[in-house]
């Protein structure tokens, strides 16, 4: 038996290697979820230009909840990603109806809230998260 197993057996709370699975498990279910079921991610061929597309879209939302804008350089800067890939992945999202274009910024849409199966995906991805946080409360 390794080390690992006989921690496991011997340890009430959670391990970090467990805490670290876990969360690895969720980020790659909701990852999962949005790239099958999620427009315009799962129109993408490959996994890599589909989480590029997922983090432009994240950082967006995050950077303008309180009502700003955001720019295409801010974005490319804050990812660490080539500004001709944020652009491109702009253009996919404004396309998709996800974001608007003002001036030489982008603001999230209410998209969201009349999509219904956009909406059957945030409830999904929602779950995914608590059922992780229950399994993660063994780790505080």
């Amino acid at each position: 038996m390794d080390n690992l197993h006989h921690a496991r057996l011997n340890a009430s709370a959670m391990l970090p290697f467990d805490a670290s699975t876990t969360i690895a498990k969720m980020m790659l279910d909701v990852a999962h979820l949005a790239r099958g079921k999620g427009e315009p991610y799962r129109r993408e061929r490959h996994i890599g230009p589909a989480l590029e597309l997922m983090y432009v879209m994240m950082t967006v939302l995050v950077a303008t909840r309180d009502g700003k804008r955001i720019h295409a350089s801010e974005i490319a800067r804050r990812l660490d990603m080539p500004r001709t890939n944020v652009r491109r992945h702009l253009g996919t999202l404004v396309a998709s109806g996800r974001l608007s274009v003002i001036g030489q910024s982008y603001a999230p849409t209410d998209y969201v809230n009349k999509d219904p199966a956009m909406q059957a995906v945030l409830r999904e991805t929602v779950q995914i998260i608590v059922k992780a946080a229950q399994n993660l409360s063994g780790f505080l």
